[in-house]
């Protein structure tokens, strides 16, 4: 059996790890979303990736909620993973776990920046250096 110790680094912080909300205020806004990470999780199990900095983590599904309201074509997970295959030039068949690791060795060099903007065809999600 593994332990955890997952008491707060900082006791003077209630919060030490919050978890975003992807669109938030830009829906209603327009405003361009970025988020920087130094980290990147991916979960086949539960079909999901997430983003971490040193304060916040960043989760995306590759399927709608059974409940969404406005279920998508390409869910967030999805369009995630096809921004990091366009960072990196990958061409041909990946499945997901392949681009997450080829993505996270590229994580040790520098962190990245999710941009995540609305243009006429909706949402754009692109990856860049930070």
């Amino acid at each position: 059996m593994v332990e955890l110790n997952l008491t707060n680094p900082n006791e003077n912080e209630t919060e030490w790890l919050k978890m975003g909300a992807l669109y938030g205020e830009s829906r209603e806004s327009g405003e361009p979303i970025e988020f920087t990470f130094t980290r990147l999780v991916r979960n086949e199990q539960r079909g999901c990736t997430t983003m971490l900095n040193d304060t916040q983590g960043l989760t995306l599904w590759d399927e709608n909620h059974p409940e969404s309201e406005y279920p998508k074509e390409n869910p967030d997970g999805i369009r995630l993973l096809k921004a990091l295959a366009r960072l990196m030039e990958l061409e041909g068949t990946l499945d997901s776990e392949d681009v997450c690791s080829q993505f996270q060795a590229s994580l040790v060099e520098s962190p990245h920046t999710l941009k995540v903007e609305k243009t006429e065809r909706g949402w754009l999600f692109s990856v860049v250096r930070a």
